[in-house]
């Protein structure tokens, strides 16, 4: 027991005496050689958690994001810190503006499973991320990836609104010589606004669910349901599974219904992007109701002679 104690004091003394700069230039330096521009207003080895530095007012700027925080915390491993280098293990984000440039998945999975890293954990609250490429923003964004790792299996908690709707998915992967093995996500969306995107309709919001299953050696899968809605009422319901391989997908008993004018029973696949085949099953529909979700620019849909058509 004494000896314990002795080796805490004797621990905090070192911590004590270590050098903030010093501690901010080395892991700089180790950011650095990893194509990673870390800037900061002010930094501070922390009193409470032996080999944690706090930074304040942050500039991160890589190849793949860009960052400003108000502030950031980084765990830095201890015994590493003590014989001079920074080998950060998790890192906390809060109050900040990311910009992300690619979302490559395997850019990524190199990212955050790099040799130099070694990161276990990224914490992401209150934050704004917005995603170049698609042009979509995430708005009080509280994000958790922890247990990462080549062998390990990371996990992934997420929560956050774009305009009036939100965002609420979690899921994980399993990861073998940085190999995805297996892997599963669940995404809710929740009145999700449709003006972030272009589209030639009066629908609002979309609402639904989507699970999906990876594996190394199957077929992967997505199932669940979404709705387009208008007035909170649901106008296109969309229900199915995706089972998709290297030679991309087929569609597995989807059912598309819409309000007032019928349903649409969806075959079909891609056997790559530019060839691709489905097949649409329905009894009747009502095109004046579907013309009803269009702009005036579509006044085919809208014209009274045109009321049902079989396919």
């Amino acid at each position: 027991m004494l000896a314990s104690v002795v080796t805490v004091l004797l621990a905090l003394n070192i911590v004590g005496h270590l050098d903030s700069s010093l501690a901010y230039r080395t892991l700089q330096a180790k950011l650095d050689s990893m194509g990673i521009q870390l800037k900061a207003d002010k930094a501070l080895l922390s009193p409470w958690y032996m080999g944690s530095i706090h930074l304040q007012g942050v500039h991160l700027q890589s190849r793949i994001f860009n960052l400003e925080a108000a502030s950031l915390d980084i765990d830095l491993n201890l015994a590493a810190l003590l014989t001079g280098k920074a080998i950060p293990q998790a890192i906390y984000i809060q109050f900040a503006e990311i910009n992300i440039k690619h979302t490559d998945k395997d850019t990524w999975l190199t990212f955050i499973a790099h040799e130099q890293l070694k990161l276990k954990r990224i914490n992401i609250s209150q934050s704004e991320i917005h995603f170049e490429s698609q042009h979509i923003t995430l708005e009080q964004t509280d994000l958790d990836i922890r247990d990462i790792g080549q062998h390990q299996s990371p996990r992934a908690e997420l929560r956050a609104h774009i305009g009036d709707g939100r965002i609420d998915a979690h899921g994980y992967l399993h990861l073998k010589h940085g190999r995805i093995t297996r892997g599963f996500s669940r995404v809710k969306l929740h009145a999700i606004p449709l003006s972030f995107i272009k589209h030639s309709s009066t629908l609002e919001t979309l609402s639904g669910s989507v699970t999906t299953h990876v594996y190394q050696d199957k077929p992967w899968q997505a199932f669940g349901h979404l709705a387009l809605r208008q007035k909170k009422q649901d106008k296109l319901t969309l229900r199915g599974k995706i089972i998709g391989d290297d030679r991309f997908f087929h569609i597995n008993d989807m059912l598309l219904q819409i309000q007032d004018a019928g349903s649409i029973q969806i075959t079909g696949g891609c056997t790559s992007l530019q060839s691709c085949r489905f097949q649409e099953q329905s009894k009747k529909l009502n095109l004046s109701a579907i013309g009803k979700l269009l702009p005036p620019a579509n006044p085919w849909l809208q014209d009274n002679t045109l009321q049902k058509v079989n396919l």
